[in-house]
């Protein structure tokens, strides 16, 4: 076997060359500027650190898959992250003051930045009826965080976590609103106002929402809110006994086929001008059977169900406007996986700062990927995809003829994806 010989350099490397993309971004979309007017600066003395450069440095590192204070802190010494981007060197300890001297003002104006930022992405087509979908997600927490609590934890149970409520706009995959609560709520837990919140962040251009919501959601109080606020629900169905003996009722002449394996029936439930939508699905494979509720007294079948007050659309129309809702597990998915940071400070606003931090992050890269990438076969990819090809490139700096030249890894894989990027940024 061969001997190789490795040797540490001086000469400037750092494996974030494709950051350049994202600092020209940040120039064409005025991010900073963005975050700089909404933030008031509590710097009280000369050798405190602007915290516009500190939330800049905290954007950067979650987009560069750091989700912690540690990894953060070890980020900002990047040479090419300085030059180019302009973060600040920052210890963990000041990070971890930093959050933990955060209050709920502070928390509504991360909130403005992130509403400015899905309005932008929204005015791309301009929707005046967009479709809300709202979810709700586990946080586990390692300690005694503020505002954590035991709960529903299916990863972690036992653990103490938070409660992540969260809403996005199906149309242009924005986020809209969302908070942390403690581990012990339900979705239904101050929904009314989490509703209000939601609504009062939406652009002036939209006339009409429709929402769509799990289980979760299942209140006859709450949808009659939703209704006398003539907003569409289409909630998916608690199986209840109720709801159970209704469907045994049903006649097989009230069932009307969509394919081979599906039948579709409709039923009044709950206030005048809902409807009930059940669909019956074939069991082949007990081992690999379909998703749905099984009930003793009609054996073969699996049932789902969705209560709508929408008066538009057949049966089949309706059930198939409800399953694009599935679409937002990948979103819940991409948030806890990419950009979600670790909930770990002791004061619960430093909690939800980090939380909105994350979805700041979100925001931006939703905006590139809408604005200058939707026309590319990769925009619906996850961020993490995009950072995998295009940021993840080895740099180094170069002084010819006292000029500066960053020189990328000339066996790049995607050298023209990245260069038409530029062009469009540029």
């Amino acid at each position: 076997m061969n001997n190789s010989n490795f040797r540490f350099t001086g000469k400037g490397i750092s494996i974030f060359g494709g950051m350049k993309i994202m600092e020209e971004f940040f120039k064409k979309e005025k991010i900073v500027k963005i975050i700089s007017s909404h933030w008031k600066n509590r710097k009280k003395s000369n050798n405190q650190i602007d915290e516009t450069n500190i939330i800049l440095s905290i954007i950067t590192g979650i987009l560069v898959q750091k989700k912690d204070n540690a990894s953060i802190s070890r980020l900002s010494k990047d040479w090419f992250l300085k030059e180019v981007v302009g973060i600040v060197e920052i210890s963990k300890s000041v990070l971890s003051r930093f959050y933990n001297s955060l209050n709920h003002k502070v928390n509504v104006d991360i909130e403005k930045m992130i509403q400015r930022l899905s309005h932008q992405t929204m005015s791309i087509t301009q929707k005046t009826n967009i479709t809300v979908d709202c979810d709700a997600t586990v946080k586990t927490v390692y300690g005694n965080q503020e505002g954590s609590a035991k709960g529903y934890n299916p990863h972690k149970p036992g653990r103490k976590s938070y409660n992540v409520q969260l809403a996005f706009v199906a149309e242009s995959e924005s986020f809209l609103h969302g908070t942390i609560r403690p581990g012990n709520s339900v979705s239904l837990t101050s929904i009314q106002a989490f509703v209000d919140e939601m609504l009062a962040k939406l652009p002036i251009w939209v006339k009409k929402v429709k929402l769509r919501l799990d289980s979760g959601y299942f209140s006859q109080d709450f949808f009659n809110t939703l209704t006398s606020r003539e907003i569409e629900f289409f909630c998916t169905v608690k199986m209840n006994g109720t709801i159970q003996r209704m469907i045994w009722g049903l006649s097989d002449k009230e069932w009307t086929s969509i394919d081979e394996q599906r039948e579709i029936a409709e039923m009044a439930y709950g206030s005048v001008g809902q409807r009930m939508i059940v669909v019956r699905e074939k069991i082949e494979d007990p081992k690999n059977r379909p998703q749905g509720k099984l009930l003793i007294n009609v054996p073969g079948y699996v049932f789902s169900g969705l209560i709508t007050n929408a008066l538009w659309g057949s049966t089949v129309e309706i059930w198939r406007f409800r399953n694009q809702r599935a679409d937002v597990e990948n979103r819940i998915k991409e948030v806890k996986e990419d950009f979600l940071q670790h909930l770990n400070c002791q004061s619960f606003w430093g909690n939800q700062a980090k939380f909105l931090f994350g979805m700041l992050a979100y925001e931006i890269s939703n905006l590139l990927r809408k604005k200058y990438y939707r026309t590319h076969k990769d925009q619906h990819h996850r961020f993490r995809t995009f950072f995998e090809k295009y940021i993840l490139i080895a740099v180094r700096k170069v002084c010819p003829q006292n000029r500066v030249e960053y020189q990328l890894d000339q066996n790049y894989l995607y050298q023209e994806s990245f260069q038409r990027l530029m062009i469009l940024l540029v």
